[in-house]
Formats: C-alpha cells, structure tokens, sequence
C-alpha cells in the first residue's frame, strides 16, 4: 500500500486517477478526455499496483474485519457517498483555479484563503479514501467467498492459551 501511494504521488495524478469513474460514464468521446495525462505505462504500473493492494487489504478485511453484510454495506456506503464528494471537490477546483482575489497585506484573507485550501484538500483526501474503499468492497467480497472456500478465512483454533485460561478458572469463585 506505501508502495502503491508513494507512486500514485510522485509518478501519476491522484486528481486524475480519482474521477476515472466520471469520465467512463461520459457519453461521447470528446468528454473522456484528459488534460496531459500520464503515460500508459505509468497509469498500468498505477493500476498493476492497486489491484496488488488491494487484494492484499480485502484478504486482511476478509479474514479479520468482517462477512459478507458488511463489506457490500462498505462498498454501497462508499459508493454513495462517491458523486457528493466528486461533485464538491470539483466546485472546490474550480474555486480555486481562478485564484486568490483578495489582499496579500490583510491576514484575514491570507486566513480565509489557506483555510479554504485546507478544506478543498480534505476534500481530497475524502474523495481518495471513499474512492479506495468503494474498490476495496468490490474486491473484498470475493475474496472473502475464496477464502471460504479454502476454509482459510478463521484462523486455527490453538491451544497455547489454555493455561491462562485454566489458572483464571481456578480462581473464580464458585
């Protein structure tokens, strides 16, 4: 995963890589495009690494977090929330490509705008964490039903805690 968000930062384009639903989902051609995207081999090694991680994180969700129920309700919550998300960081884009408008001398607009791009950032970081979790749902389910299958999703009963167990039975009282 610090492999995967280390190369998304430096190589590809988070921005980008977030709203690849949205553009999918566009009708025509023209409103697919991309403003200097990167290149294909870094968006594969992007992609090659998300889907490593992510089955890596839904394998640890499968066996530890949760069932069935709970991973689909995890995938349609983060889907739900997803366009509000996009949507708002989107306005926030915009508000902010047209740049700062008031006074460099007044703190109170120095202020207001490093708060309004500490906002805008966390809608960022919001839209990158719905997003990854969205994908992490999908990917968890069936891994979860392999793991079933395998009889690897509990872990093995042991018995290296009967002793403890044994010494706090001993004591109650009865």
């Amino acid at each position: 995963m610090v492999v995967w968000i280390l190369w998304t930062s430096f190589f590809d384009n988070w921005r980008q890589l977030t709203a690849v639903p949205f553009h999918a989902s566009r009708q025509w051609e023209y409103q697919r495009v991309q403003i200097d995207p990167p290149g294909d081999t870094i968006r594969a090694i992007t992609f090659g690494l998300l889907a490593i991680t992510l089955v890596l994180v839904a394998s640890l969700v499968a066996r530890h977090i949760g069932g069935y129920f709970l991973q689909l309700a995890l995938m349609l919550g983060s889907l739900a929330c997803w366009l509000p998300f996009f949507v708002i960081r989107q306005r926030f884009t915009l508000d902010l490509a047209m740049g700062f408008t008031g006074s460099w001398t007044s703190p109170a607009d120095v202020a207001a705008y490093l708060g309004f791009v500490v906002i805008s950032w966390g809608f960022d970081i919001g839209l990158i964490v719905v997003s990854f979790t969205a994908l992490l749902g999908a990917v968890a389910l069936p891994v979860t039903l392999v793991l079933d299958l395998l009889r690897l999703r509990r872990p093995a009963i042991t018995q290296e805690s009967r002793p403890f167990f044994n010494a706090i039975g001993h004591r109650v009282v009865r």
